[in-house]
């Protein structure tokens, strides 16, 4: 497992880092809080959480 922030999560899915903290408050990805201020990001997890929560949707929101 490779632990990633936020800044890095939206850099590899090609989105804002905005959206990235948006996903987090509306439970669409998982996370894990290394700190009380700290929270990291799995990539393969939230790939996986994209794509079973209806594909490339979390990702189609930067364009609308």
């Amino acid at each position: 497992m490779t632990l990633v922030s936020a800044d890095r999560l939206a850099e590899i899915l090609s989105v804002k880092k905005s959206s990235v903290w948006r996903w987090v408050r509306e439970g669409r990805i998982p996370y894990y809080r290394a700190s009380k201020k700290t929270i990291r990001f799995d990539v393969g997890e939230v790939l996986g959480s994209i794509k079973s929560n209806g594909g490339d949707d979390a990702c189609r929101d930067e364009e609308g």
